[in-house]
């Protein structure tokens, strides 16, 4: 695992001897736990943000405005130059809260709904533009991969013009269980995908994402069209799931271009 970089413990606000333990490593990021017995906080570090679309300005924009609302850990530092954030560390998530399954569901429908209501006076690419910048990232080592890619973009032109037509909300397009957190009132974590997009697209990430079955998406649907803004039809689940399952397929595929360099 990348070593945890022991100088951001300087800018703390505590003193240590800090206890590390490391909680995650993927390509994007890397993340650790430290507690020096009185305190605990979350650190993580991003990497490859150019190859995975994220702008590391508006991600932070994006953590400090939620942050603000409550509905976001605090941060405590950050490096945008080293890609590094501590955040305030939260102990329990919905599924270890929520026993319950379709509370549960019921809980991340609201928590949903709640964030496709905000508003951040803020500048995020269009689905579009990110899914072209993949097959940028992919036509610098597999030419031939970003081609088919860009073929088979062609065929979701009706259902980007659809995603361009709105509604558009503010999305948050990673919103598993193990991000939303009840302190006891919800926060979320996790903002690095975050942006505007037809609110479609962010449900069927999340139902993608938590592997809903039928009736678990009837009670998704059913609670979310009681707190959004723009009420959904279940009918159209089928092509939103569709356009979301070319998207992950994209970026996994620009995982598996990373994979090597990081071997």
């Amino acid at each position: 695992m990348t070593d945890f970089p022991q100088w951001c413990l300087a800018k703390l606000p505590e003193q240590g001897p800090w206890q590390i333990e490391p909680m995650g490593e993927q390509l994007s990021n890397r993340t650790w736990q430290i507690s020096n017995g009185q305190q605990r906080y979350f650190v993580k570090q991003y990497f490859h943000d150019l190859e995975f679309g994220r702008d590391s300005h508006g991600m932070m924009a994006i953590e400090r405005f939620f942050a603000d609302l409550d509905m976001a850990p605090k941060l405590i530092f950050v490096s945008l130059l080293d890609g590094l954030v501590v955040y305030e560390f939260l102990a329990s998530n919905l599924i270890d809260n929520v026993p319950k399954v379709e509370l549960r569901i019921r809980v991340l429908a609201r928590a949903l709904a709640g964030v496709h209501h905000q508003k951040p006076n803020i500048n995020t690419p269009s689905l579009r533009t990110r899914l072209h910048a993949y097959c940028d990232t992919l036509e610098v080592q597999k030419p031939k991969d970003a081609q088919r890619m860009r073929e088979d973009l062609m065929s979701y032109e009706g259902l980007l013009k659809k995603v361009e037509q709105g509604p558009t909300v503010f999305c948050h397009h990673d919103l598993s269980m193990n991000h939303v957190f009840l302190t006891p009132h919800l926060k979320i974590i996790d903002w690095e995908y975050a942006g505007y997009n037809h609110p479609g697209v962010d449900l069927a990430m999340c139902v993608a994402i938590n592997d809903l079955y039928e009736e678990e998406i009837d009670w998704f649907f059913e609670e979310y069209n009681q707190h959004a803004p723009f009420p959904l039809k279940r009918e159209d689940l089928p092509d939103w799931l569709r356009l979301v399952a070319f998207v992950n397929y994209l970026w996994f595929k620009v995982q598996a271009l990373l994979e090597p360099a990081e071997a």
